[in-house]
């Protein structure tokens, strides 16, 4: 297997941490009998599957054979790896072009050509090892037919992306017919449902596997199955009608025999992955037809097998619906079905069997229709003897926080019958030790006590009699257990005088009960007035334990934790890398400014990370960096890194027209740059003080061949205030652009954007040229430009309306649109559409910490009074209550769409 495997050159290859030297033994360890060094081998392949490096190529074939070897274990995971490698290589094969919003990429094409290259290369050893998978889908262990199903599925999509390599190896026709052929044979529930995922995944382009999907929707087929084939469709832009609800309702009904019984933690969570998507798939669906959804959840509610009671009563809990949809005294016609449904909630409540009641009581209480007696329900349930309603009950009180506070005596008794099963002799197993690790957490018993410690820890000081039984549970022999009952603790018991000597014992090495990393995390909440916390945190870092998480601790307190400064600075020139830096920043934040800016002017001498971080903290302190600009200029000359020089530009662009005309001089030198955008953006904000010579260059690039840069230079002489003769010509004439005529692919695509990015800023400046609105409809039908498109008609109101079918169809076609289905969705309201669904859109990303959330303050404040539907939902946000996030700046920004919503001033936190 491993004969050749010494005469790659390794060293020559690299990815993320540098030289691939540690392959071969990763490698070696898959095929291991230790579990320890499987474990780390299999952490290994997960920390680089996201991206292409110049070893992942070589690793392929490795790989392969592992699969193909019946005495390896784990050998799912490996075709996972693999599968994930196709995914990568399909998509960075389909981005032939130069991403112009990547300014990295823009600025250095070669790099993202040699990623290409390596992608390529990826395709062709994984088309040669076609064989090998194919056989796999016949394999007696379905984890391994489920996963050579994805394989299959995803080198088809790279035929037509990779002719070359992949195309001339494998037949498409074959692999559909392969993939065909196992789920007619498939009698595996799981195994077919993975395998319609797949063939969604590759019938993109092919009817007859689209109607093999819609075959399997059907009542006669298993609810799993239903469920994936609605998945596949859905992703395939097919659009959701009666048979594909019903589908969802059946999977949601029948879930216990959508998840399989048994141990086999591996199967369960495949199809616990589906949940998430099923109850967004349902509120989709029960906003076009809420009597499709809702009546068959009713029906099942009073249904004689307990099994569609308990999982009807879940499942309306979980669907998410908009504001009010619940409230009583409804008058429209959905609200007497809502009505219905919420009474026999209540009247669940009763039922014979325990995990109803309890199923019943977590609904109402996620609706926000529940109380105390629902409560009550969930701790009778949590003293009962059925072990799934006792653990529906610690789910249902964790989720209810502070509210829960009557469960605490509960809690605390399970807890303790918890305890009188646990092994008094069990060893104490380390935090390293990845693979015992592993083998004890998914152990039933230790899930149990997790879940029941983070509840305590959800209901906070309210559950403070807990604390002595989570002093006792710090010396718990599973690192899991100890590490959370310290968690809970400090949450429900904030800054304990008898946990204090227990943490610093920790960081002195003399503790068996806390780690030492929790022990830092756990002291970043005493403050630097407690007597002793700031020298441990300063010894921990003396004492390489846990650099990061002491420095982070320490950084918290601020400038008391000055004593820490000498400490911080030793630390700093011990580490390396990332954590240098960050010790660096927190370093400079401690410190008072005359020692601060010296010590970021130093760091912009290092390393990457070292230069990255002192630019980002510069950016904060714009008055007092200035005697940082020329060490700021010197980033200029970084040629080998060019990520440097933009994050240099956008620094000093933060420090303002006071860094000199030297500096502006050399900002406008970058303008010759082959993509000189960000020194274009740079001048813009720095204001008219760059002078005449910079406007006379900013100038000359209107008739820039590139389109983007003529855009840009448009819109920076715009901004800067010049009068608009200046500028209003060049944005007439890229409005008018025909991107057909490009020879050039690159220009042809920014020459698309720019036409539709010159149409916004025409509106805004009250312009309407008919050629304006054309290239806004046309962008909306072009895949790269319709994110700018549904952006621009923000700004146009009624004149827009011939957009509005469009949009409608790019709304109901694509359920994963992200973050251009909100744009599309503003659009609408701003083009005077009414549709609730369009606001709750973007009402419900506010809850969001995947960055959507910026997006929806940004829509909201733009379309200004006429979203005062959304105020409700906005002044939550800005409370950070609850899911919402809780910050400075998200407040910020909520308060500013706030304010712009109810036509008000800018108003701050």
């Amino acid at each position: 297997m491993f004969e050749d495997l010494d005469t790659v050159d390794w060293a020559a290859l690299s990815h993320a941490d540098g030289p691939a030297v540690d392959a071969p033994d990763a490698l070696r360890a898959l095929a291991s009998e230790d579990p320890n060094e499987r474990a780390q081998a299999h952490r290994y392949l997960a920390a680089v599957r996201g991206t292409i490096y110049s070893v992942t190529p070589h690793v392929l074939p490795f790989l392969t054979r592992l699969a193909a070897d019946p005495a390896v274990p784990e050998r799912s995971l490996i075709l996972d790896f693999l599968a994930a490698v196709a995914w990568v290589a399909s998509h960075q094969g389909e981005d032939d072009e130069v991403d112009e919003d990547d300014e990295e990429e823009r600025e250095d094409p070669e790099w993202s050509a040699l990623e290409r290259e390596h992608a390529a290369q990826c395709a062709a050893e994984l088309a040669t090892g076609y064989p090998i998978y194919h056989s796999l889908l016949d394999d007696p262990d379905p984890l391994l037919r489920v996963t050579a199903g994805r394989l299959v599925a995803r080198l088809l999509r790279l035929i037509p992306i990779y002719p070359a390599e992949a195309g001339a190896r494998l037949d498409a026709t074959r692999l559909v017919d392969a993939l065909r052929d196992r789920l007619a044979r498939d009698v595996e529930p799981l195994a077919r449902a993975s395998l319609l995922a797949a063939l969604g995944e590759a019938a993109a382009d092919l009817p007859e596997l689209r109607a093999d999907l819609r075959a399997n929707l059907g009542p006669e087929q298993h609810p799993g199955s239903r469920m994936a084939a609605v998945e596949a469709l859905v992703e395939l832009g097919e659009p959701e009608d009666a048979a594909t609800t019903a589908a969802l309702v059946a999977a949601a009904i029948h879930w216990r025999r959508v998840v399989p019984t048994g141990d086999d933690f591996a199967l369960e969570s495949l199809y616990d992955a589906y949940r998430p998507g099923l109850t967004q798939r349902l509120q989709d669906a029960s906003r076009r037809d809420a009597d499709a959804v809702l009546l068959p959840l009713l029906e099942a509610l009073g249904d004689g097998d307990a099994d569609a009671r308990r999982n009807a009563a879940r499942t309306l809990g979980e669907i998410p619906m908009p504001a009010g949809f619940w409230a009583e005294g409804r008058t429209d016609p959905a609200g007497a079905l809502t009505s219905r449904v919420v009474q026999a909630l209540h009247d669940a409540r009763a039922d014979s069997d325990p995990v109803v009641r309890t199923r019943a009581a977590e609904a109402l209480l996620d609706l926000g229709l529940g109380g105390t007696a629902e409560v009550e329900i969930l701790i009778e349930a949590l003293e009962g003897a059925d072990p799934e309603a006792t653990s529906d009950a610690v789910g249902a009180l964790t989720k209810a926080g502070p509210a829960a506070a009557p469960a605490v005596p509960a809690l605390i008794a399970r807890l303790e019958a918890e305890l009188e099963q646990r092994d008094p002799n069990a060893a104490r197993v380390p935090a390293f030790d990845l693979a015992q690790d592993l083998r004890s957490f998914w152990k039933t018993e230790q899930v149990r006590r997790l879940r029941l410690l983070r509840a305590l820890s959800a209901i906070g000081p309210a559950a403070a009699p807990a604390a002595p039984l989570l002093m006792r549970l710090l010396d718990d022999p599973a690192w899991r257990i100890a590490s959370a009952a310290l968690n809970a603790l400090c949450a429900v018991t904030p800054r304990s005088p008898d946990l204090l000597p227990l943490l610093l014992q920790a960081l002195e090495g003399s503790s068996d009960q806390i780690e030492s990393r929790d022990a830092v995390q756990a002291l970043a909440q005493f403050g630097p007035e407690t007597q002793g916390v700031v020298e441990a945190l300063a010894k921990a870092l003396q004492a390489s334990v846990a650099p990061e998480a002491a420095a982070r601790a320490l950084g918290q307190m601020g400038r008391g934790a000055v004593a820490a400064l000498p400490a911080l600075r030793e630390a700093f020139e011990q580490e390396s890398g990332w954590v240098r830096a960050h010790i660096g920043r927190v370093l400079t934040r401690i410190a008072a400014a005359d020692e601060a800016i010296p010590f970021l002017i130093e760091m912009l001498e290092g390393d990457y990370p070292a230069i990255s971080t002192a630019l980002d903290e510069l950016q904060t302190r714009p008055v007092e960096a200035l005697p940082a600009v020329p060490a700021i200029l010197n980033c200029l000359t970084q040629e080998e890194e060019r990520s440097l020089q933009t994050m240099a530009l956008r620094t000093l662009a933060h420090l303002g027209p006071e860094i000199g005309p030297e500096a502006i001089g050399r900002i406008t030198d970058r303008l010759t740059d082959p993509y000189p955008e960000t020194a274009l953006s740079t001048l813009t904000r720095l204001g008219p003080e760059i002078g005449p010579e910079a406007v006379a260059r900013i100038t000359g690039l209107l008739t820039d061949p590139h389109p983007g840069t003529a855009l840009e230079a448009a819109l920076a002489l715009r901004e800067l205030g010049l009068a608009r003769d200046a500028w209003l010509p060049a944005l007439l004439r890229l409005a008018e652009l025909q991107p057909d005529g490009e020879a050039d692919e690159t220009k042809r695509w920014g020459a698309g954007q720019a036409r539709v990015r010159a149409a916004e800023t025409l509106w805004q400046a009250g312009e309407r040229p008919p050629s304006a609105l054309e290239a806004v409809l046309e962008g909306l039908h072009d895949p790269d430009n319709v994110y700018w498109a549904a952006r621009a008609l923000l700004e146009l109101g009624a004149e827009g309306a011939p957009a509005i079918p469009r949009l409608r169809e790019l709304l109901a076609d694509r359920e994963d649109l992200g973050e251009i289905r909100m744009w599309v969705a503003g659009a609408l309201w701003a083009l005077g559409e009414r549709d609730p669904e369009l606001l709750d859109i973007l009402t419900k990303a506010l809850s969001t910490t995947n960055g959507r959330e910026w997006t929806a303050y940004e829509i909201l404040g733009r379309l200004g009074p006429a979203a005062a539907p959304a105020i409700p939902a906005l002044i939550i946000a800005s409370e950070g209550r609850g899911r919402y996030p809780d910050s400075a700046d998200h407040r910020q920004h909520v308060l500013e769409a706030l304010a712009k919503v109810r036509g008000e001033p800018a108003a701050t936190p």
